[in-house]
């Protein structure tokens, strides 16, 4: 018998601001974006939204398992991709 652990998924609600964030990282997807990368991108389209809005809409993303949160010299960077999976930083 395999004994298989899981984290309860924690239920929010899924706001507009929270919608476009994840959107944002699926557009960004291929460069890993931070949190500014992801603030830059939705200015334009929503002006309203502060860049603690997109630190609280990826705390909450992170907290569903819908992105994956790493730390990638020291700089939270973001990806929607299978959590968790690995990465190569060449030097």
């Amino acid at each position: 018998m395999e004994l298989t652990v899981t984290r309860p998924v924690k239920r929010t609600r899924n706001t507009q601001q929270r919608k476009a964030v994840l959107q944002a990282v699926q557009a960004l997807a291929g460069v890993h974006p931070t949190a500014a990368d992801i603030y830059a991108h939705l200015r334009n389209d929503y002006p309203q939204m502060s860049l603690a809005t997109v630190y609280r809409a990826l705390h909450a993303l992170v907290e569903q398992n819908a992105v994956c949160e790493m730390q990638i010299e020291n700089v939270a960077r973001y990806d929607a991709g299978p959590c968790p999976h690995h990465h190569l930083v060449c030097r």
